[in-house]
């Protein structure tokens, strides 16, 4: 019975996962407590417990070519968790639920991304590569196609920028490191890929959050590569919750 109540538990967990694609830490562990309470499984608030929980339920999908990944957010340092396809085409979920000429604009996008120092593209650069989509499309037609991209959360907009949000990363990591295995730039911290991060000159990048665990005991920042200045904002060390930076330079302090 109890087998039966935990499989219960880990079922509602997962249509929730599907229906929402990606969710917060926050929104996780209230899932969690719901789905346990609901039908009756041992609950309790620790870390163990949710890994225990969510390590079941990949177990149970792994032959479905699905899993629950968690990644940091690179603009905030939350952690988040997506529902991911493992065995599909090369940009998973994507290529199932998008058109031909979807795709084709999408991975244009991802070039100007990856390709960039600051992990971002203007919306207006975006909406340029029309002229480069084989069947041609609208400039109208691929507004449609990035509002769409945005509400399921494969990318986000801030102030005219778009960037990769959390759910593409998790999703299409395998993808960007091996398209983009020159471009692709790993943080120096934590290992894994930072796109919108701060970039010395020497090329080593960091998450801004990994910068702030880097530099958190203050005084002269130096780079821990080329030991060259380190001359960006560093933000307080609050792994919880960190605050969005702008990673832009500092200004001379002198």
């Amino acid at each position: 019975m109890a087998t039966t109540r935990s499989s219960d538990a880990h079922r509602l967990a997962l249509q929730s996962f599907l229906s929402r694609g990606v969710m917060s830490s926050a929104e996780v562990n209230e899932l969690h407590k719901f789905a346990c309470k609901t039908f009756d499984v041992n609950y309790e608030a620790t870390k163990e417990c949710l890994r225990n929980f969510l390590e079941a339920i990949n177990t149970n999908i792994s032959s479905l070519g699905m899993e629950i990944r968690s990644k940091k957010d690179e603009e905030t340092g939350k952690l988040m968790f997506a529902l991911v396809r493992t065995t599909e085409s090369e940009l998973g979920r994507l290529s199932s639920d998008y058109q031909k000429n979807d795709l084709e604009l999408f991975k244009k996008i991802l070039d100007l991304i990856v390709e960039s120092d600051t992990g971002m593209a203007s919306s207006t650069d975006v909406l340029n590569l029309t002229s480069h989509i084989k069947e041609k499309i609208s400039k109208q037609e691929a507004q449609s196609i990035l509002r769409r991209l945005i509400k399921e959360k494969w990318l986000t907009e801030s102030q005219g920028e778009i960037s990769l949000a959390p759910r593409a990363i998790m999703e299409l990591e395998d993808y960007l490191t091996d398209v983009y295995e020159e471009d692709i730039r790993h943080c120096h911290l934590c290992k894994e890929i930072v796109l919108k991060g701060q970039i010395c000159s020497c090329g080593l990048k960091l998450h801004k959050f990994c910068a702030a665990r880097l530099f958190r005991g203050g005084g002269d920042f130096k780079c821990p590569k080329c030991q060259e200045s380190w001359d960006y904002d560093i933000l307080p060390d609050n792994r919880d919750a960190p605050r969005t930076s702008s990673g832009r330079k500092r200004k001379d302090r002198n």
